[in-house]
Formats: structure tokens, C-alpha cells, sequence
């Protein structure tokens, strides 16, 4: 049963994953698009929004073999823990600015989400590793 729950809690990270990449790949085309109106509070919440889903890509697509050692896999929560709290921050702060009418977004929302379907995953193959090794 929790190598079913495992690989589920993958498969749905590398789809998110995917969605990720797609959106970074797009900024190609409304990076120039929000640059040409000058630099306004949306630009700079877009570009901070970019900035958010790359850490979180970049969280996802550490490879699980590299976080095999507690010191790895600390650094590996940390990079998880700065995505997640940088989307919260830019969402608190568009909230702030006006640019949006919640505080926290359907995105901040996804990213807890993302963060703790990464740690659980973590945490399997952590304990599993530590086991075989034992």
C-alpha cells in the first residue's frame, strides 16, 4: 500500500512538474508582453510569480537519489520550504498592493500542496533507504 501511495504522491508532483515547465516556458511570450507597459507593480508580481514557480520546479525536479544523506536531504527541505514561502510572500504582497482580492491565492494553495505531497515523498524514501541500508 505505501508504495502505491508513493509512486501517486510522484506521479502527481511530475505532472505538476510539467505544468510548471510549461508556464516557465511561456514567460517567453508575456515576460515582453508586461515589460512593454513599463515596470508596474503587475510586471514586478509576474516576475515574482516566475521566480516562485521556478524554485518550486527546481524543488520538484531534484532528483530523490541525491537527498539520500540527512544533510542532502535538509538542504532538499529548505529549497522546498524557501518555494513555498516565497509563493505565500508574493501572494501576501500582491494582496497587499491591490493586484489581487485574496490573500492567499489558488496557487499559494497549490504550492502547500505540492510542498507537502514533496516532503511526504521524501520521508518514504528516506525511511525506506534507511531501512535497507540498516
Amino acid at each position: 500500500m505505501g508504495f502505491v501511495i508513493y509512486w501517486l504522491l510522484r506521479s502527481l508532483t511530475f505532472s505538476i512538474a510539467i505544468f510548471l515547465a510549461l508556464n516557465i516556458l511561456t514567460a517567453y511570450v508575456w515576460i515582453p508582453f508586461y515589460a512593454a507597459e513599463g515596470y508596474t507593480p503587475q510586471f514586478e508580481d509576474r516576475i515574482f510569480q516566475l521566480i516562485g514557480d521556478f524554485l518550486l520546479f527546481i524543488s520538484i525536479v531534484i532528483p530523490h537519489a541525491w537527498t539520500v544523506r540527512l544533510a542532502s536531504l535538509l538542504v532538499r527541505v529548505g529549497i522546498i520550504l524557501l518555494a513555498v514561502s516565497w509563493i505565500v510572500m508574493v501572494d501576501i504582497v500582491a494582496y497587499k498592493r491591490g493586484l489581487s482580492i485574496m490573500a492567499f491565492t489558488p496557487q499559494g494553495m497549490i504550492a502547500l500542496l505540492v510542498a507537502s505531497m514533496l516532503l511526504a515523498t521524501l520521508m518514504i524514501e528516506f525511511n525506506r533507504r534507511r531501512r535497507t541500508s540498516a
